[in-house]
């Protein structure tokens, strides 16, 4: 994890927070697990709309806590 993401991780673990973010590219998954925040659910769009993950990362923690 690098840039902007490794700072933000780092502010959420010095204050003790959970950090939360919505993705719609099923690509940049692995990308997330591997820096440590976990799928909490998913919603497929009926109609061919984009499917949305919500994505959490416990503080200080870099496992992934649950998978779609």
């Amino acid at each position: 994890m690098a840039g902007w993401a490794q700072t933000q991780s780092q502010i959420c673990d010095r204050n003790h927070v959970q950090a939360y973010l919505e993705n719609s590219h099923q690509r940049n998954l692995p990308l997330y697990e591997r820096s440590g925040v976990g799928v909490t659910e998913a919603w497929h769009i009926a109609g061919g709309g984009l499917p949305i993950w919500f994505i959490v990362r416990t503080p200080g923690d870099s496992t992934v806590h649950a998978t779609t």
